[in-house]
């Protein structure tokens, strides 16, 4: 129970840490995405 709790803060931190625009520029730039084409094909799947 403690595991899935600690594993749950951890993908909440990540995913917040990825709605940050900052590393999403960083992100974004480096593999050559951007936020619009993610959320579609986010969206399409």
């Amino acid at each position: 129970m403690v595991d899935a709790i600690l594993f749950v803060r951890v993908f909440v931190n990540l995913f917040f840490l990825l709605n940050s625009s900052s590393l999403f520029c960083l992100l974004s730039n480096r593999f050559g995405f951007d936020r619009v084409s993610l959320v579609n094909n986010l969206q399409r799947a």
